[in-house]
């Protein structure tokens, strides 16, 4: 089965924003490219942000998209945030 990008939200639900709204809640999921095991997600957080902060939001998001692709046997090769 090949990555969808309806899969890639449903994930997204379970990943807190800096704000401790999940990412599809809170508005900080732009938008997502998908197309066979490679997705692109576009994430836009709260103003101020720092960069420890970002990373930390971008490998949760990271997780919980495998995570996910592996419970519905989809292979995610690269995830490009």
């Amino acid at each position: 089965m090949s990555l969808t990008k309806d899969l890639v939200p449903r994930a997204l639900t379970s990943v807190d924003d800096d704000s401790g709204e999940d990412l599809v809640t809170g508005g900080s999921l732009q938008w997502v490219s998908a197309c066979d095991s490679y997705a692109t997600v576009k994430l836009n957080l709260k103003e101020g942000v720092d960069e420890t902060t970002m990373v930390h939001v971008a490998s949760e998001a990271d997780r919980a998209i495998r995570r996910a692709g592996q419970r519905d046997g989809i292979t995610v090769s690269r995830l490009t945030f």
